[in-house]
């Protein structure tokens, strides 16, 4: 894989959407070996990070090809939010937008569990909260400064890594 940039974007559809693209880590170990070299960051709406809070495990045990007592049995094994420490070790930076009025997927059960973790990890994630907002499209989601801001900086980061040569024989540094 080697030197790159990554974005992940991802405003959940549920369950049939895929899960949390944090879990990536857990479902793709060997893609992901290499995830310290990389530069990026994760932009998540609304993020479901725990499954036993969402979906359930009920519900989530079919996308792993396990039964419910399966999944429960390896949880930290799937779990994003027990998954971040590679993250962390990489330096993502992380931007959750979550309304405190979600009771579909719980704020402090999902991105405040997941903020704690992270930043115990050393990691850096800014927590968005909007007051009053619950577990829907409104447009405001997508017209917060604070997440375009976000998103810029980070991408214009991870533009200027890609566009450098990888070191070299005879390569000169800066």
């Amino acid at each position: 894989m080697g030197r790159g940039s990554r974005f992940t974007w991802r405003c959940s559809r549920g369950i049939e959407d895929g899960l949390c693209p944090l879990a990536c880590v857990a479902l793709e170990p060997d893609r992901n070996a290499e995830l310290p070299t990389l530069q990026g960051f994760f932009l998540q709406l609304v993020p479901e990070v725990r499954l036993n809070s969402y979906p359930g495990l009920a519900k989530a045990c079919t996308a792993y090809g396990m039964s419910e007592a399966e999944l429960r049995a390896h949880l930290p094994e799937h779990n994003p939010v027990d998954r971040l420490a590679p993250l962390a070790r990489a330096r993502v930076p992380i931007y959750h937008i979550h309304g405190d009025a979600d009771t579909v997927v719980p704020l402090e059960e999902n991105s405040g569990e997941l903020a704690r973790r992270y930043r115990a990890l050393g990691g850096t994630i800014t927590l968005n909260v909007i007051a009053g907002k619950g577990h829907d499209l409104w447009p405001g989601w997508f017209q917060c400064e604070e997440l375009v801001d976000f998103v810029l900086v980070h991408a214009r980061r991870a533009a200027v890594h890609q566009t450098e040569p990888p070191p070299g024989p005879g390569a000169s540094f800066r």
